[in-house]
């Protein structure tokens, strides 16, 4: 009889993700809802910025800087909310107490993570939870950055070897400005998503739950 369980137990764990994984797409789901909400809040300020969009200026003039210096503009309102932790904290109420429902990110991502306490306490837990959120975001970019910076400098040092005379800054930018934007893009968003799994490390392939979980006493559960 045991020795029939075994090899099922070994074929379910087998077809568990494993713990790694966990971590980055959890991660990966955390930033799709600080994206989501952030691009929320940056509404007014992409509405303005598209309505006066002129050909073949590209990027900020000075009726937009303008609005958003205003003390009373509404882009800047919208700024200065993707810099607190109130958005990703309003994401979290919304659909954990409102809706009843994951996070676009946690849906995702396949995990959802979610207070059962009742009344004021599990809104008080699920706010902690959002601005634990935005703490560790706060440290996750500057991991990025710095990341990235180092990321950024290695085919600088390879080009410096291959070619000693060229310039390695100057040859990359005249070379394509899109492509090393969009170089720096992708180090620095595979950067965040790296340090911010590391905080969703789960106990085990079975139990999904990271030490953020169990801190704030929120139950978690696979969607799929």
């Amino acid at each position: 009889m045991n020795e029939a369980r075994l090899p099922a137990k070994a074929a379910t764990e087998a077809k568990l993700t494993p713990v790694p994984l966990v971590a980055l797409v959890r991660g990966a789901g955390h930033v799709i809802d600080l994206f989501s909400i952030a691009l929320l809040a940056l509404i007014p300020l992409l509405f303005h910025q598209g309505a006066n969009f002129k050909l073949p200026s590209v990027g900020f003039n000075n009726e937009t800087i303008e609005l958003i210096t205003k003390s009373d503009g509404a882009s800047s309102i919208g700024l200065v909310l993707a810099l607190t932790p109130l958005p990703i904290i309003y994401l979290r109420l919304f659909f954990k107490r409102l809706m009843k429902t994951p996070t676009p990110g946690e849906t995702i991502a396949g995990i959802t993570s979610y207070s059962t306490a009742s009344g004021i306490e599990g809104v008080m837990q699920e706010s902690l939870y959002g601005l634990s959120q935005y703490v560790i975001s706060i440290f996750a970019a500057v991991f990025a950055c710095i990341a990235t910076c180092a990321l950024w400098g290695v085919p600088c040092v390879i080009l410096e070897i291959i070619a000693p005379s060229a310039k390695a800054e100057e040859f990359l930018g005249s070379y394509s400005i899109t492509i090393a934007a969009a170089y720096l893009a992708v180090c620095f968003v595979l950067s965040f998503i790296a340090a911010v799994g590391i905080v969703f490390v789960p106990h085990s392939r079975e139990d999904v739950a990271s030490f953020l979980d169990d801190y704030f006493q929120l139950e978690v559960k696979r969607l799929r």
